[in-house]
């Protein structure tokens, strides 16, 4: 069950990394100076959001094995 929640947050972040402009859904892109800040701020939320999923995915497999 939560290994399924691991795939499909893991497809969601391929599908933002390929068009963040659809997915993005706080409104910054729309409202950034330039394209370096939209950038920056893409770059950002995928590496946040990377780091989320293997955050989870390394406890979860600590509490399947009991740890």
């Amino acid at each position: 069950m939560y290994k399924n929640l691991i795939i499909e947050h893991q497809s969601k972040l391929t599908k933002y990394i390929i068009n963040p402009q659809k997915y993005y859904n706080v409104g910054l892109l729309k409202k950034a100076p330039n394209d370096l800040i939209k950038n920056k701020i893409i770059q950002s939320r995928v590496h946040h959001l990377g780091y989320e999923i293997k955050t989870f995915h390394k406890n979860l497999n600590n509490l399947l094995n009991g740890k």
